[in-house]
């Protein structure tokens, strides 16, 4: 009787201990997906935002981001014209400004942040409506790494 019970006990602790867990079947992240408040981005800004910049003769490369109420680009300056970064930064800093009053205004001349935001640029490009906490986030960090 005390072997049965063993027994029982025994396989009934294997079964239940090797089966699969189950999932709903919305996974979690699906829900976070759909929870996610999405926010829409206008390219024209953008592409203008570029074509002020590009506008600087020392200028080789330009891109930029918009997000609710603030304007991020990126400069790419390579050769003898790296001498003037801080010239170049401030007059396009400057056009932007006068062009996009409504907007906080954010330049940076470093590759590593050019690159970083022209990623973000055509990832903006293929899909406009983007999730905004992503955004938001990745945005801050960029924003936290011009001014360190």
């Amino acid at each position: 009787m005390r072997r049965l019970l063993l027994l029982v006990m025994a396989s009934f602790f294997i079964i239940t201990g090797c089966q699969e867990k189950q999932y709903p079947p919305a996974s979690m992240k699906q829900i976070q997906q759909k929870n996610q408040e999405m926010i829409s981005i206008d390219l024209n800004e953008m592409k203008e935002a570029k074509k002020i910049a590009q506008q600087n003769k020392r200028v080789d490369q330009a891109t930029a981001v918009t997000f609710d109420h603030e304007l991020f680009v990126a400069l790419e300056v390579s050769n003898f014209n790296r001498f003037f970064l801080r010239s170049t930064r401030s007059k396009v800093h400057k056009s932007l400004r006068k062009h996009f009053p409504d907007k906080e205004v954010h330049v940076t001349t470093d590759s590593k942040l050019f690159d970083e935001l022209s990623k973000i640029e055509k990832q903006i490009e293929q899909q406009p409506l983007q999730p905004k906490k992503v955004l938001e986030k990745r945005l801050k960090k960029i924003n936290k790494d011009m001014k360190g």
